[in-house]
């Protein structure tokens, strides 16, 4: 502003009034491109009461002689001002519409390395796989107890790498913007059996016992798959979770229009600081069993939320952890 007004006292005899005016207009709105909108306005405030006071008649004083001066001087504040904020408004839209591209296209690279990666290594998973099937296979001896031991945990880590996998492409999947799930008209009972024939080894040492009330309709529209993992994933968290030969129930009724999986156990519940992040990514209690990854549960609700449902938690009455999910049957 002191450089411009310099500016304006050599060229003011020559230009006029007026033209300073405008001088000190343009220097406004290229402010704004390259300072904050605070500092634009205090600059639009500077340049009506220095155009005021040393070029408008009369000068070095805060007083306007004619009518047309006065409107003159208001019209311009109004005008630097509105210039101001819309020219720094357009600058921060323009940041913004940039940090999201970047935010995209990295969550976009970053996405498309995690599914690679997860597929290339399910490739040497299968190959051991394939190999610790042999070594039970095809032996020319019986095999020892011990070697029998090494084999099967061969086996279960490999179902728990194998499962880590599917559980990372199933987040990027969940994550992309093109993920929409198959609503389909499904047999309730038939999806029940898929889910209890599927987590038969993670409940085995478990009472387990399922409950499906009368008033459940045969068939409702959901996605048959999701809706399998995700009751699925419920079970075996609460088989993980609590202690051996404790019961786990899997409750399936019907309120009002909604259609309702409660899966509960009798273990020792969730503490209370925990409950609001039980969904969320990675997030393990901190004392929970060692093993877990912390996915399953975000992709149960992921699940069900594509599905336009819900997932909540909370402690029993009588102790142990609930997990309810509940999916429109509206258009059943």
């Amino acid at each position: 502003m002191l450089a411009v007004s310099v500016l304006n006292i050599v060229v003011n005899p020559i230009l006029g009034v007026h033209a300073t005016a405008l001088i000190y207009l343009l220097t406004v709105v290229l402010l704004a491109l390259f300072v904050t909108r605070g500092a634009t306005l205090l600059a639009a405030s500077l340049s009506a009461v220095v155009w005021d006071y040393f070029f408008l008649p009369p000068v070095f004083a805060f007083r306007v002689s004619h009518f047309e001066d006065a409107l003159l001087l208001l019209m311009y504040f109004i005008v630097a001002i509105v210039l101001g904020q819309l020219t720094t408004r357009i600058r921060a839209q323009q940041d913004a519409e940039k940090k999201a591209h970047l935010i995209a296209e990295s969550e976009r690279l970053g996405k498309s390395l995690l599914d690679s990666v997860s597929h290339e290594i399910r490739t040497p998973i299968a190959a051991i796989k394939g190999a610790a099937e042999n070594l039970m296979e095809f032996q020319d001896t019986p095999l020892t107890g011990p070697q029998k031991a090494m084999i099967s945990e061969i086996n279960e880590a490999i179902e728990r790498l194998n499962r880590l996998v599917g559980n990372v492409l199933d987040v990027t999947r969940l994550d992309s913007e093109h993920f929409s799930p198959k609503i389909s008209s499904c047999d309730i009972r038939d999806l029940v059996q898929v889910v209890v024939k599927e987590t038969r080894k993670e409940l085995a040492e478990h009472p387990f016992t399922v409950d499906v009330e009368p008033t459940v309709p045969l068939v409702a529209r959901m996605d048959f798959v999701l809706t399998q993992q995700a009751v699925m994933i419920l079970l075996s968290n609460a088989a993980f979770h609590t202690e051996p030969k404790t019961a786990i129930l899997l409750k399936v009724l019907r309120e009002k229009d909604q259609l309702i999986f409660e899966v509960s156990d009798c273990g020792l519940g969730i503490s209370e600081e925990c409950l609001p992040r039980v969904f969320e990514k990675f997030y393990r209690a901190p004392n929970a069993k060692a093993g877990g990854t912390g996915l399953g549960l975000s992709l149960a609700k992921g699940f069900v939320e594509a599905q336009g449902g819900e997932i909540e938690a909370r402690n029993g009455p009588s102790g142990g952890a609930v997990f309810t999910i509940r999916l429109p049957l509206a258009a059943s």
